[in-house]
């Protein structure tokens, strides 16, 4: 039995099935507000990103972009450990209060997970940038994550439409805070981007932690916690893995080439991230809907809807990389301007425009993997990918640059598509 999102009236498994071969209103509703809101989050990321790369020297921005790597490995072991199992946990609820209470336990974990990377990073962070820059980007980082279970906390639960206020002051405010910014200095500075962001973040998290207001008296804690890590933990080995096939090319480069290169890198990431609404968005209704649909209706339904959400993304992201692809050159220039370093950096755009397609339905068939509950299906997906990285692909970068990283993305992101297809053909998709 599911319950009918409209009024909370339990289905028999046939209403549902019903339901979803004619068109579920679910998805004309809670999709739309989760896809509105994924582009109000990657649209402020996406002009965030461009102001910066606009109003700062490659030195610096190539730096940022380092920084920001990062944060994006840590909050990618943060979703698997804590946003993923939050998620599914509310989704499941069989009632509001216990989606809150696993609000308070992931915001308890946040914290204490933010506390030991901290003890580790501030130290090491401080010899190449100083103890205040350092503290800065961790303290971002905590907040960054809090507010993302907040937000997730809002998604999972039945008005996806609260998140939108938070996300629009989290998100578009930042670049807003950084545009101001940027038209009273000549240059951007690492601290004064950082703190744009930590700010924005604590006032979104603030607002949606009002909308919540979860229990401040925490109970099973420690069962909760290990609930988190046997549905999360081959996940976060999943963003391990994942860092060799994406955040790993910056590192390379700017190990091997400087700054400036990972700032080249990240300048064509910019460009093909302008799909990362309809990506994200993907998985944040995919996740949640196969985790309904298979406690109620069956894994196969659950597999169809969640195949069916990423094909309605597919028409949507397809187009824009024809574009890149074909017109790499005047999409640079629209992007950073005429007299931009990062113009002849045209064909590496077209390959990481290819790659950016590989890589959405490699996610779109990992996302329906993890809301079955079968994380380790996801890894087994990538841990092809990043043998493919280790081997080929960042040797490439370390070897070619830009252009050796870009081709890399492209060879990693269809090793991984071609385990993911391959493991859907083969799943025997029986109950868990």
């Amino acid at each position: 039995m599911i319950r009918n999102p409209e009024n909370n009236i339990a289905l028999p498994p046939s209403a549902d099935r019903q339901r979803l071969r004619s068109g579920p209103r679910w998805w004309d509703r809670t999709s739309f507000y989760i896809l509105v809101d994924q582009s109000i989050v990657s649209a402020g990321s996406f002009v965030t990103n461009v102001l910066i790369a606009r109003r700062s020297d490659p030195g610096t921005y190539g730096k940022f972009a380092l920084g920001l790597a990062g944060m994006i490995f840590f909050n990618s072991v943060h979703s698997a450990l804590i946003a993923y199992p939050l998620s599914v946990g509310i989704s499941s609820a069989t009632l509001p209060e216990d989606g809150k209470a696993r609000a308070s336990a992931a915001l308890l974990y946040t914290l204490a997970a933010c506390l030991c990377i901290a003890i580790v990073a501030i130290p090491w962070l401080s010899r190449f940038e100083g103890i205040a820059l350092s503290t800065l980007s961790l303290a971002t980082l905590f907040v960054w994550q809090a507010q993302e279970i907040c937000r997730r906390t809002l998604i999972a639960m039945p008005d996806t439409s609260r998140t939108l206020v938070g996300d629009f002051v989290s998100y578009p405010g930042q670049a807003i805070l950084i545009y101001a910014v940027a038209q009273q200095r000549h240059q951007l500075t690492l601290f004064a981007i950082f703190t744009c962001m930590a700010a924005t973040s604590l006032i979104g998290g603030i607002i949606q932690l009002l909308q919540i207001r979860p229990p401040m008296l925490l109970r099973d804690t420690l069962a909760d916690a290990k609930k988190f890590w046997d549905l999360g933990s081959w996940g976060a080995l999943t963003a391990v893995l994942n860092m060799t096939s994406s955040q790993a090319f910056l590192a390379v480069l700017g190990i091997r080439f400087g700054a400036p290169a990972a700032a080249a890198l990240q300048s064509l990431t910019n460009v093909v991230n302008v799909a990362n609404p309809v990506t994200l968005g993907m998985a944040n209704a995919v996740v949640p809907r196969v985790a309904s649909l298979n406690a109620g209706a069956g894994i196969r339904l659950a597999t169809k809807a969640g195949l069916a959400i990423g094909l309605r993304g597919a028409a949507l992201v397809a187009p824009y990389l024809l574009l890149v692809i074909s017109m790499p050159t005047m999409m640079l220039t629209l992007f950073y301007g005429r007299h931009s370093a990062y113009l002849s950096l045209g064909e590496p755009l077209r390959l990481m425009a290819l790659a950016y397609g590989l890589y959405y339905i490699a996610a779109l068939l990992a996302n329906v993997f993890n809301g079955l509950s079968r994380p380790r299906v996801s890894f087994n997906g990538l841990a092809l990918s990043s043998a493919c990285s280790l081997a080929v692909g960042l040797p490439m970068a370390a070897t070619l640059g830009v252009a050796g990283a870009a081709a890399g993305s492209v060879l990693v992101n269809a090793s991984r598509l071609f385990a993911q297809a391959w493991t859907l053909r083969s799943l025997r998709l029986e109950p868990v």
